[in-house]
This record gives C-alpha cells, sequence and structure tokens, in this order.
C-alpha cells in the first residue's frame, strides 16, 4: 500500500480516545518515524479531531462554495470575515462539545490558516468542479447538527452547508 500525501505539510496526529499511551501506539509511531512520516501521538485524540474539522470545514466550505483560493479568501476583508465566523462557530461548537476547545484556539487555527500556501483549495473544492460527492455533509453540516444538540448557533456554518446542498451528490446535470 501506498499514501501520497500532496498537502503543504504532511503530518499525522493519533491516540486512544481514553488518551492512553498505548503499545499500537507506540507502533504506529516508531512505523511513522521509520518511513520518514511526521507522526505525534497525541494525548487528547478528541481535542486533536475538533481542531481539525474547525480549521478543515470553514476552508472547505469556502473554497468549494467560492471557487477561490484560500489566499484569496484571506486577502478580502469580507470573506475573511466569513473564515473567521466559520472558525468560531465551530470552535464554540467543539467546546460546548466538551472536546477541550477553547475560544483563544479560534486564533491558533486562524493563523494556521494564513500559513497556507496562497493557492491552497481543499479537496472538496476540486470535488464540486468535477461533479463528484462532496464532504458537506460530514464538515459544516456536522458541525450545524452538533450545534443544533447543544443549543450552539451556526449561522455561518449553516449557511454553507444549505448553499452546497446542491451538489453533495454530485453533479446536478
Amino acid at each position: 500500500m501506498h499514501i501520497i500525501h500532496l498537502a503543504q505539510v504532511p503530518r499525522l496526529e493519533f491516540g486512544e480516545i481514553n488518551g492512553e499511551r498505548s503499545a499500537r501506539i507506540e507502533a504506529l509511531l516508531e512505523a511513522c518515524q521509520a518511513a520518514g512520516v511526521a507522526a505525534a501521538a497525541v494525548a487528547d485524540i478528541t481535542r486533536a479531531l475538533w481542531r481539525k474539522i474547525s480549521a478543515l470545514a470553514p476552508i472547505a466550505s469556502m473554497t468549494a462554495l467560492t471557487r477561490a483560493p484560500i489566499g484569496a479568501l484571506r486577502a478580502e476583508p469580507r470573506a475573511r470575515g466569513l473564515l473567521q465566523a466559520l472558525v468560531e462557530e465551530a470552535v464554540a461548537v467543539g467546546a460546548a462539545h466538551g472536546a477541550g476547545l477553547a475560544p483563544g484556539d479560534a486564533a491558533l487555527i486562524m493563523a494556521a490558516i494564513d500559513g497556507l500556501s496562497e493557492g491552497m483549495r481543499a479537496s472538496m473544492a476540486f470535488d464540486i468542479e468535477n461533479g463528484k460527492p462532496l464532504e458537506s455533509p460530514y464538515l459544516s453540516g456536522a458541525i450545524v447538527r452538533f450545534g443544533e444538540r447543544l443549543g450552539v448557533p451556526t449561522p455561518t456554518h449553516k449557511f454553507f452547508s444549505d448553499a452546497l446542498a446542491v451538489w453533495e451528490k454530485g453533479a446536478t446535470r
């Protein structure tokens, strides 16, 4: 089996749900290191997953719907405001879910987004252009569903989820 990763900073983070540093986590870490893969065993995988979706859902939704790369979205103040709102909503939902996120995580996530290459677009942007099914129900759609259950408003994610709904199953033609 081969894995080809084309993103700017390939790094795997993994851990046990209970935070234990198990033998299988150690074995996976050793295998990654032996293969030259940047990897980290994290004590709080739930927090790591919520930080990931708090960045990925905004990037994927915005680059797919606008068809613009992240650099253009960061540079346009109104688009950056939408990106910021998406990140803040996701972090608020993660915090309410008990994932160990705090409001300050939004700034850390935005700083990471600011570090992405100018031309970066999420795979969902390519999917929408090629008529493929979208992951939006599992990204912004999931943030909306969690927010509804937890009583956390997610109006920006709801907009993107609703706007992308017509493309969820792929080409509409």
